[in-house]
Protein backbone atom coordinates (compact mmCIF):
# COMPACT_ATOMS: atom_id res chain seq x y z
CA UNK A 1 0.00 0.00 0.00
CA UNK A 2 2.81 2.45 0.89
CA UNK A 3 4.53 1.80 -2.43
CA UNK A 4 1.28 2.41 -4.31
CA UNK A 5 0.74 5.71 -2.50
CA UNK A 6 4.28 6.84 -3.29
CA UNK A 7 3.88 5.95 -6.97
CA UNK A 8 0.63 7.90 -7.16
CA UNK A 9 2.29 10.88 -5.50
CA UNK A 10 5.21 10.89 -7.96
CA UNK A 11 2.87 10.57 -10.94
CA UNK A 12 1.03 13.69 -9.72
CA UNK A 13 4.14 15.84 -10.17
CA UNK A 14 5.12 17.83 -13.25
CA UNK A 15 8.25 19.80 -14.09
CA UNK A 16 8.23 23.59 -14.05
CA UNK A 17 10.13 24.65 -17.16
CA UNK A 18 8.29 27.06 -19.49
CA UNK A 19 10.21 27.38 -22.81
CA UNK A 20 9.88 30.51 -24.93
CA UNK A 21 10.20 31.22 -28.63
CA UNK A 22 10.63 29.31 -31.86
CA UNK A 23 13.13 29.13 -34.72
CA UNK A 24 12.99 30.45 -38.27
CA UNK A 25 15.61 29.80 -40.98
CA UNK A 26 17.49 32.72 -42.51
CA UNK A 27 20.20 32.90 -45.14
CA UNK A 28 22.75 35.62 -44.50
CA UNK A 29 26.26 34.95 -45.85
CA UNK A 30 28.77 37.79 -46.08
CA UNK A 31 31.23 35.84 -48.20
CA UNK A 32 34.97 36.25 -47.59
CA UNK A 33 35.86 39.91 -47.09
CA UNK A 34 39.23 41.61 -46.75
CA UNK A 35 40.42 44.91 -45.32
CA UNK A 36 43.67 46.16 -46.85
CA UNK A 37 43.51 49.54 -45.08
CA UNK A 38 45.17 50.75 -41.88
CA UNK A 39 41.83 51.33 -40.15
CA UNK A 40 38.83 49.34 -38.95
CA UNK A 41 36.26 49.09 -41.72
CA UNK A 42 32.63 47.93 -41.80
CA UNK A 43 32.97 45.47 -44.66
CA UNK A 44 29.39 44.22 -44.41
CA UNK A 45 26.14 45.35 -42.84
CA UNK A 46 22.62 44.00 -43.09
CA UNK A 47 19.25 44.09 -41.38
CA UNK A 48 17.73 40.97 -39.85
CA UNK A 49 13.98 41.43 -39.48
CA UNK A 50 11.17 39.16 -38.37
CA UNK A 51 7.77 40.76 -38.75
CA UNK A 52 5.97 41.32 -35.43
CA UNK A 53 8.64 39.54 -33.38
CA UNK A 54 8.69 40.52 -29.71
CA UNK A 55 12.39 39.62 -29.48
CA UNK A 56 15.21 38.10 -31.54
CA UNK A 57 18.36 36.06 -31.11
CA UNK A 58 20.83 35.20 -33.89
CA UNK A 59 22.46 31.80 -34.49
CA UNK A 60 25.63 31.69 -36.63
CA UNK A 61 26.60 28.52 -38.50
CA UNK A 62 30.02 29.80 -39.56
CA UNK A 63 32.17 32.71 -38.41
CA UNK A 64 35.70 33.80 -39.30
CA UNK A 65 36.88 36.86 -37.37
CA UNK A 66 40.66 37.24 -37.59
CA UNK A 67 42.50 38.89 -34.71
CA UNK A 68 40.82 42.22 -33.95
CA UNK A 69 37.77 41.74 -36.18
CA UNK A 70 34.31 41.49 -34.65
CA UNK A 71 30.56 41.40 -35.29
CA UNK A 72 28.36 44.18 -33.92
CA UNK A 73 24.63 43.55 -33.38
CA UNK A 74 22.28 46.44 -32.54
CA UNK A 75 18.58 46.41 -31.72
CA UNK A 76 16.59 49.09 -33.54
CA UNK A 77 13.99 48.91 -30.74
CA UNK A 78 16.17 50.12 -27.85
CA UNK A 79 19.68 50.52 -29.32
CA UNK A 80 21.14 47.71 -27.18
CA UNK A 81 24.42 46.56 -28.72
CA UNK A 82 26.62 43.49 -28.49
CA UNK A 83 30.09 43.10 -30.00
CA UNK A 84 31.38 39.58 -30.63
CA UNK A 85 34.97 38.73 -31.51
CA UNK A 86 36.29 35.17 -31.79
CA UNK A 87 36.65 34.80 -28.03
CA UNK A 88 33.15 36.09 -27.30
CA UNK A 89 31.63 33.95 -30.05
CA UNK A 90 33.23 30.88 -28.49
CA UNK A 91 31.74 31.76 -25.09
CA UNK A 92 28.33 32.38 -26.67
CA UNK A 93 28.55 29.18 -28.77
CA UNK A 94 28.14 31.20 -31.99
CA UNK A 95 24.94 32.90 -30.84
CA UNK A 96 24.01 36.35 -29.56
CA UNK A 97 22.27 37.65 -26.48
CA UNK A 98 18.50 38.24 -26.58
CA UNK A 99 17.32 41.54 -28.08
CA UNK A 100 13.91 43.17 -27.74
CA UNK A 101 12.09 44.15 -30.93
CA UNK A 102 11.77 42.71 -34.44
CA UNK A 103 14.76 44.32 -36.19
CA UNK A 104 18.52 43.93 -35.72
CA UNK A 105 21.37 45.67 -37.54
CA UNK A 106 24.33 43.32 -38.03
CA UNK A 107 27.76 44.67 -38.98
CA UNK A 108 31.05 42.93 -39.72
CA UNK A 109 33.98 45.08 -38.61
CA UNK A 110 37.25 43.99 -40.19
CA UNK A 111 40.50 44.79 -38.41
CA UNK A 112 43.29 46.45 -40.42
CA UNK A 113 45.06 44.18 -42.91
CA UNK A 114 42.82 41.17 -42.32
CA UNK A 115 41.60 38.69 -44.92
CA UNK A 116 38.74 36.23 -45.04
CA UNK A 117 36.38 37.98 -42.62
CA UNK A 118 33.03 36.23 -42.83
CA UNK A 119 29.87 35.17 -41.01
CA UNK A 120 26.86 33.03 -41.91
CA UNK A 121 23.56 33.31 -40.01
CA UNK A 122 21.53 30.10 -40.38
CA UNK A 123 18.55 30.79 -38.13
CA UNK A 124 16.97 33.14 -35.64
CA UNK A 125 15.03 32.55 -32.45
CA UNK A 126 12.00 34.78 -31.93
CA UNK A 127 8.65 35.09 -30.21
CA UNK A 128 5.59 36.12 -32.20
CA UNK A 129 4.31 39.41 -30.83
CA UNK A 130 0.82 38.98 -32.31
CA UNK A 131 -0.05 35.65 -30.74
CA UNK A 132 -1.34 36.21 -27.22
CA UNK A 133 0.50 33.72 -24.99
CA UNK A 134 -1.06 32.18 -21.90
CA UNK A 135 -0.35 34.15 -18.73
CA UNK A 136 -0.11 30.98 -16.66
CA UNK A 137 -0.03 27.22 -17.10
CA UNK A 138 -2.86 26.11 -14.84
CA UNK A 139 -2.81 26.04 -11.07
CA UNK A 140 -0.26 23.28 -10.53
CA UNK A 141 2.02 24.49 -7.74
CA UNK A 142 -0.29 27.17 -6.30
CA UNK A 143 -0.93 26.36 -2.65
CA UNK A 144 -4.11 27.96 -1.24
CA UNK A 145 -3.93 31.06 -3.43
CA UNK A 146 -1.01 32.77 -5.15
CA UNK A 147 1.02 34.70 -2.54
CA UNK A 148 3.95 35.67 -4.76
CA UNK A 149 5.12 39.29 -4.97
CA UNK A 150 7.57 41.04 -7.35
CA UNK A 151 11.18 40.94 -6.19
CA UNK A 152 14.55 42.17 -7.40
CA UNK A 153 17.26 39.85 -6.07
CA UNK A 154 20.42 40.02 -8.18
CA UNK A 155 21.69 36.51 -7.41
CA UNK A 156 18.56 34.91 -8.93
CA UNK A 157 18.37 34.75 -12.73
CA UNK A 158 16.17 33.57 -15.57
CA UNK A 159 17.46 30.90 -17.94
CA UNK A 160 16.51 31.31 -21.58
CA UNK A 161 15.28 29.81 -23.86
CA UNK A 162 14.13 26.98 -21.57
CA UNK A 163 12.18 29.31 -19.28
CA UNK A 164 13.75 28.24 -15.99
CA UNK A 165 15.46 29.87 -13.01
CA UNK A 166 18.91 29.58 -11.41
CA UNK A 167 20.89 30.91 -8.44
CA UNK A 168 24.47 32.19 -8.07
CA UNK A 169 26.02 30.39 -5.11
CA UNK A 170 29.64 31.57 -4.94
CA UNK A 171 31.98 34.39 -5.87
CA UNK A 172 33.03 32.52 -9.03
CA UNK A 173 29.49 33.09 -10.41
CA UNK A 174 28.71 29.36 -10.50
CA UNK A 175 25.01 28.52 -10.44
CA UNK A 176 22.62 25.73 -9.52
CA UNK A 177 19.37 24.87 -11.27
CA UNK A 178 17.25 21.88 -12.32
CA UNK A 179 18.56 19.11 -14.55
CA UNK A 180 15.55 19.12 -16.88
CA UNK A 181 16.40 22.77 -17.73
CA UNK A 182 19.73 21.88 -19.35
CA UNK A 183 18.93 22.10 -23.06
CA UNK A 184 19.94 24.49 -25.82
CA UNK A 185 22.42 27.36 -25.76
CA UNK A 186 21.53 28.74 -22.34
CA UNK A 187 21.72 32.39 -21.33
CA UNK A 188 21.41 33.62 -17.73
CA UNK A 189 19.45 36.89 -17.51
CA UNK A 190 19.52 39.24 -14.51
CA UNK A 191 17.62 42.47 -13.78
CA UNK A 192 14.76 41.15 -15.88
CA UNK A 193 12.14 43.87 -16.58
CA UNK A 194 8.38 43.30 -16.22
CA UNK A 195 6.79 41.35 -19.05
CA UNK A 196 4.75 43.04 -21.77
CA UNK A 197 1.52 41.43 -22.96
CA UNK A 198 2.47 38.23 -21.08
CA UNK A 199 5.68 38.02 -23.15
CA UNK A 200 9.09 38.09 -21.45
CA UNK A 201 11.11 41.26 -21.95
CA UNK A 202 14.87 40.94 -22.11
CA UNK A 203 17.27 42.91 -19.93
CA UNK A 204 20.16 44.86 -21.39
CA UNK A 205 22.99 42.92 -23.01
CA UNK A 206 25.27 43.69 -20.05
CA UNK A 207 22.85 41.74 -17.80
CA UNK A 208 23.05 38.57 -19.91
CA UNK A 209 25.69 35.85 -19.44
CA UNK A 210 26.33 32.67 -21.48
CA UNK A 211 26.45 29.29 -19.76
CA UNK A 212 29.90 27.82 -20.45
CA UNK A 213 29.81 24.36 -18.90
CA UNK A 214 27.36 22.25 -16.93
CA UNK A 215 26.82 18.94 -15.19
CA UNK A 216 23.31 17.68 -14.61
CA UNK A 217 20.91 14.81 -14.11
CA UNK A 218 17.27 14.76 -15.17
CA UNK A 219 16.17 11.77 -13.13
CA UNK A 220 12.75 12.79 -11.87
CA UNK A 221 11.64 13.66 -8.36
CA UNK A 222 14.60 13.72 -5.97
CA UNK A 223 17.21 13.28 -8.70
CA UNK A 224 16.89 16.43 -10.79
CA UNK A 225 19.73 18.94 -10.52
CA UNK A 226 22.29 21.00 -12.45
CA UNK A 227 25.52 22.90 -11.79
CA UNK A 228 26.73 25.53 -14.26
CA UNK A 229 29.63 27.89 -14.87
CA UNK A 230 29.11 31.19 -16.64
CA UNK A 231 30.98 33.31 -19.12
CA UNK A 232 31.23 37.08 -19.20
CA UNK A 233 28.87 39.79 -20.37
CA UNK A 234 29.68 42.35 -23.05
CA UNK A 235 31.87 44.38 -20.67
CA UNK A 236 33.94 41.42 -19.45
CA UNK A 237 32.16 40.86 -16.13
CA UNK A 238 30.79 37.73 -14.53
CA UNK A 239 27.56 37.89 -12.56
CA UNK A 240 29.14 38.16 -9.10
CA UNK A 241 31.57 40.81 -10.34
CA UNK A 242 28.67 42.84 -11.67
CA UNK A 243 26.18 42.47 -8.81
CA UNK A 244 28.29 41.49 -5.80
CA UNK A 245 25.68 39.12 -4.33
CA UNK A 246 25.11 35.37 -4.08
CA UNK A 247 23.41 32.83 -1.83
CA UNK A 248 25.72 30.19 -0.36
CA UNK A 249 24.96 26.49 -0.24
CA UNK A 250 23.79 25.39 3.22
CA UNK A 251 26.06 23.03 5.15
CA UNK A 252 23.28 21.85 7.48
CA UNK A 253 19.78 21.25 6.12
CA UNK A 254 16.69 21.93 8.26
CA UNK A 255 13.73 19.60 8.61
CA UNK A 256 11.21 22.39 9.23
CA UNK A 257 10.87 26.15 9.08
CA UNK A 258 10.00 29.14 6.91
CA UNK A 259 11.47 29.21 3.40
CA UNK A 260 11.45 31.36 0.25
CA UNK A 261 11.60 30.74 -3.48
CA UNK A 262 12.85 33.53 -5.74
CA UNK A 263 12.28 32.70 -9.38
CA UNK A 264 10.71 33.40 -12.75
CA UNK A 265 7.40 31.54 -12.81
CA UNK A 266 4.46 32.43 -15.02
CA UNK A 267 1.61 34.37 -13.45
CA UNK A 268 -2.04 35.23 -14.04
CA UNK A 269 -0.84 38.86 -13.89
CA UNK A 270 0.79 39.42 -17.28
CA UNK A 271 3.44 41.91 -16.12
CA UNK A 272 4.70 39.39 -13.58
CA UNK A 273 4.84 36.35 -15.84
CA UNK A 274 8.43 35.08 -16.00
CA UNK A 275 9.64 38.18 -14.20
CA UNK A 276 11.15 37.67 -10.76
CA UNK A 277 8.84 37.00 -7.81
CA UNK A 278 9.35 35.91 -4.20
CA UNK A 279 7.19 33.13 -2.81
CA UNK A 280 7.20 32.60 0.98
CA UNK A 281 6.20 29.27 2.48
CA UNK A 282 7.20 26.46 4.80
CA UNK A 283 8.82 23.04 4.70
CA UNK A 284 6.27 20.22 4.75
CA UNK A 285 8.74 17.34 4.83
CA UNK A 286 12.40 16.53 4.32
CA UNK A 287 12.81 13.28 2.40
CA UNK A 288 16.02 11.41 1.62
CA UNK A 289 16.76 13.38 -1.58
CA UNK A 290 14.08 16.07 -1.78
CA UNK A 291 11.90 18.52 0.12
CA UNK A 292 8.17 19.10 -0.07
CA UNK A 293 6.91 22.59 0.75
CA UNK A 294 4.03 25.07 0.58
CA UNK A 295 5.73 27.84 -1.43
CA UNK A 296 3.85 28.76 -4.64
CA UNK A 297 5.65 27.74 -7.83
CA UNK A 298 4.57 27.69 -11.49
CA UNK A 299 6.05 27.01 -14.92
CA UNK A 300 9.32 28.94 -15.12
CA UNK A 301 10.23 28.27 -11.48
CA UNK A 302 12.22 25.12 -12.27
CA UNK A 303 15.74 25.57 -10.94
CA UNK A 304 14.85 28.32 -8.45
CA UNK A 305 16.86 28.18 -5.26
CA UNK A 306 14.92 26.79 -2.30
CA UNK A 307 16.10 29.19 0.42
CA UNK A 308 16.24 28.82 4.20
CA UNK A 309 17.77 31.66 6.21
CA UNK A 310 19.50 33.08 3.11
CA UNK A 311 21.14 29.76 2.19
CA UNK A 312 20.32 27.32 -0.62
CA UNK A 313 18.92 24.05 0.71
CA UNK A 314 17.55 22.78 -2.61
CA UNK A 315 16.45 23.57 -6.16
CA UNK A 316 12.82 23.69 -7.28
CA UNK A 317 11.95 20.95 -9.78
CA UNK A 318 8.29 19.87 -9.70
CA UNK A 319 4.86 21.14 -8.76
CA UNK A 320 2.11 19.12 -7.13
CA UNK A 321 -1.08 18.85 -9.15
CA UNK A 322 -2.97 19.23 -5.88
CA UNK A 323 -1.36 22.62 -5.16
CA UNK A 324 0.64 21.94 -1.97
CA UNK A 325 3.55 19.58 -1.51
CA UNK A 326 5.76 20.99 -4.28
CA UNK A 327 9.20 19.45 -4.81
CA UNK A 328 12.83 20.60 -4.53
CA UNK A 329 15.88 18.36 -4.91
CA UNK A 330 18.02 18.59 -1.78
CA UNK A 331 21.29 20.45 -2.24
CA UNK A 332 23.12 17.67 -0.35
CA UNK A 333 22.03 14.98 -2.83
CA UNK A 334 25.26 12.97 -3.15
CA UNK A 335 25.64 13.27 -6.93
CA UNK A 336 24.64 16.94 -6.79
CA UNK A 337 27.32 17.63 -4.16
CA UNK A 338 29.92 15.76 -6.19
CA UNK A 339 29.10 17.77 -9.31
CA UNK A 340 29.37 21.05 -7.39
CA UNK A 341 32.77 20.01 -6.07
CA UNK A 342 33.97 18.87 -9.50
CA UNK A 343 32.68 21.65 -11.73
CA UNK A 344 33.14 24.64 -9.45
CA UNK A 345 35.19 23.69 -6.40
CA UNK A 346 35.83 25.97 -3.47
CA UNK A 347 39.41 27.20 -3.48
CA UNK A 348 41.58 25.35 -5.97
CA UNK A 349 43.40 26.89 -8.91
CA UNK A 350 42.76 30.56 -9.54
CA UNK A 351 43.76 32.78 -12.43
CA UNK A 352 46.59 34.24 -10.35
CA UNK A 353 48.09 30.75 -10.01
CA UNK A 354 48.50 30.31 -13.79
CA UNK A 355 51.74 31.44 -15.38
CA UNK A 356 50.88 30.81 -19.03
CA UNK A 357 48.77 28.82 -21.47
CA UNK A 358 50.22 27.66 -24.77
CA UNK A 359 48.16 26.13 -27.56
CA UNK A 360 48.62 25.33 -31.25
CA UNK A 361 47.15 23.21 -34.02
CA UNK A 362 49.40 20.66 -35.69
CA UNK A 363 49.54 19.90 -39.40
CA UNK A 364 47.18 16.94 -38.92
CA UNK A 365 44.48 19.18 -37.40
CA UNK A 366 45.08 18.11 -33.81
CA UNK A 367 45.07 20.83 -31.17
CA UNK A 368 47.66 20.49 -28.41
CA UNK A 369 48.76 22.69 -25.57
CA UNK A 370 49.66 23.06 -21.93
CA UNK A 371 48.75 25.17 -18.94
CA UNK A 372 51.72 26.07 -16.74
CA UNK A 373 51.33 27.10 -13.09
CA UNK A 374 53.76 29.00 -10.90
CA UNK A 375 54.06 26.23 -8.27
CA UNK A 376 53.34 22.52 -7.86
CA UNK A 377 50.94 22.97 -4.92
CA UNK A 378 47.98 22.01 -7.14
CA UNK A 379 49.46 18.71 -8.29
CA UNK A 380 46.64 16.24 -8.99
CA UNK A 381 43.87 18.85 -9.11
CA UNK A 382 41.59 19.40 -12.11
CA UNK A 383 41.30 22.35 -14.45
CA UNK A 384 39.38 22.69 -17.69
CA UNK A 385 39.77 24.15 -21.17
CA UNK A 386 37.09 24.41 -23.83
CA UNK A 387 37.42 24.53 -27.62
CA UNK A 388 35.03 26.96 -29.33
CA UNK A 389 32.61 26.90 -26.42
CA UNK A 390 31.29 23.41 -27.16
CA UNK A 391 34.10 20.92 -26.43
CA UNK A 392 35.05 20.60 -22.77
CA UNK A 393 38.40 19.06 -21.87
CA UNK A 394 39.19 18.26 -18.23
CA UNK A 395 42.89 18.24 -17.41
CA UNK A 396 44.78 16.82 -14.43
CA UNK A 397 47.69 18.90 -13.19
CA UNK A 398 50.97 17.00 -12.99
CA UNK A 399 53.58 18.93 -11.08
CA UNK A 400 53.26 22.48 -12.39
CA UNK A 401 51.54 21.80 -15.70
CA UNK A 402 48.53 20.21 -17.38
CA UNK A 403 48.90 18.96 -20.95
CA UNK A 404 46.37 18.21 -23.68
CA UNK A 405 46.86 16.92 -27.24
CA UNK A 406 45.21 15.30 -30.27
CA UNK A 407 41.89 17.10 -30.09
CA UNK A 408 41.10 17.20 -33.79
CA UNK A 409 39.17 20.10 -35.29
CA UNK A 410 38.12 21.25 -38.76
CA UNK A 411 40.32 23.61 -40.78
CA UNK A 412 40.15 27.26 -39.75
CA UNK A 413 40.46 29.37 -36.65
CA UNK A 414 39.50 28.03 -33.21
CA UNK A 415 39.44 29.48 -29.70
CA UNK A 416 40.78 27.48 -26.75
CA UNK A 417 39.34 28.98 -23.57
CA UNK A 418 40.39 28.56 -19.95
CA UNK A 419 37.02 27.74 -18.39
CA UNK A 420 37.90 26.31 -14.97
CA UNK A 421 39.02 28.64 -13.61
CA UNK A 422 37.53 31.09 -16.12
CA UNK A 423 40.52 33.22 -17.11
CA UNK A 424 39.86 35.33 -20.20
CA UNK A 425 43.47 36.50 -20.32
CA UNK A 426 44.64 32.94 -21.01
CA UNK A 427 42.29 32.20 -23.92
CA UNK A 428 44.21 31.28 -27.08
CA UNK A 429 43.38 31.36 -30.79
CA UNK A 430 44.78 28.64 -33.05
CA UNK A 431 44.55 28.04 -36.78
CA UNK A 432 44.12 24.50 -38.07
CA UNK A 433 45.26 23.70 -41.62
Amino acid sequence: MAAACLAASVQAQMTLDFPRGEFAPVNVDTGRLDNASDEYVVVYDDVVWKENAAWLRLYFSSVVTPQGSFIRVTSVFDNETQELDAQALAEWSDTTAYFNGDTLIVELWAAPHTVGNRFVIEKIAFENGLIHPPSAAGECGICNGDNRTPSFEEWACRLMPVGCSASVYNTESCMVSAGHCMSGNLVAQFRVPPSSGCRPQNPGVSDQFPIISRQSTNGGVGNDWAVMTTGTNNVGQKAFQRYGVMRPIAEVLPSSGATDVWGYGVSSICERTQAQQDSPGNIISRQATFYTYTNDVTGGNSGSGYIFQNQIIGVVTHCNQGGCGNIATRIDHSAFKAAIAALCPAGGVGCDDIQKHKSKCKSNGGIKGKVVLFTNEFNGEKIQVNIDGDREIELTISGKKAVYKNFFESPGEHTVMMTRPRCVQFDKRVNCP
